[in-house]
């Protein structure tokens, strides 16, 4: 059983020792961008119907932090993200 306590404030929120950044988004300023190379799996699109790996990073991090990026897929199957907003 669990004793139930009152007026113990709520301590303050601290950083998980959670894994180191991956992707540089945190650091990116607006018009600024980073390439991965093709063939690496952060890049993979398999059969050209999916979204790159480092493309839903780059969202889900924009969603969670208040940024936007944009990617695109150049010739030799590279991945180009920008922080647009």
């Amino acid at each position: 059983m669990y004793a139930i306590e009152k007026n113990i404030p709520l301590a303050r929120k601290t950083a998980a020792p959670g894994r180191k950044a991956k992707y540089p988004f945190g650091n990116m300023k607006i018009s600024e961008s980073f390439v991965v190379p093709a063939g690496s799996a952060e890049a993979l699109v398999p059969d050209g119907s999916y979204t790159p790996r480092v493309a839903s990073a780059a969202y889900n991090h924009g969603r969670l932090h208040g940024k936007k990026f944009s990617y695109r897929l150049d010739e030799k199957g590279n991945v180009r993200i920008w922080r647009v907003a």
